[in-house]
């Protein structure tokens, strides 16, 4: 009994070092496309404020901006 124990356990063994080894086998010939992953899609460059709108808010004489000082003032209390 202990013999016939000992031949199932290394005919198992035989079968699972040729299953090992064909693994191996497989693993070392596949396709070297399949284990480069896909490549990052491209997105199109951050939008940002142009040159020419960027000169304009940054000069002290903008028109479009109401110009207040110290000797300004605006009374809110009663409608005109």
């Amino acid at each position: 009994m202990i013999d016939k124990n000992k031949d199932a356990q290394t005919q198992s063994l035989g079968e699972l070092q040729q299953d090992l080894k064909s693994l191996k086998t497989l693993l070392l010939n596949r396709a070297p496309s399949t284990s480069m992953p896909p490549p990052l899609p491209t997105f199109p460059p951050r939008p940002s404020i142009p040159a020419w709108q960027l000169s304009l808010s940054e000069s002290p004489a903008n028109p479009a901006a109401p110009i207040l000082d110290a000797s300004t003032r605006l009374d809110l209390s009663s409608p005109t």
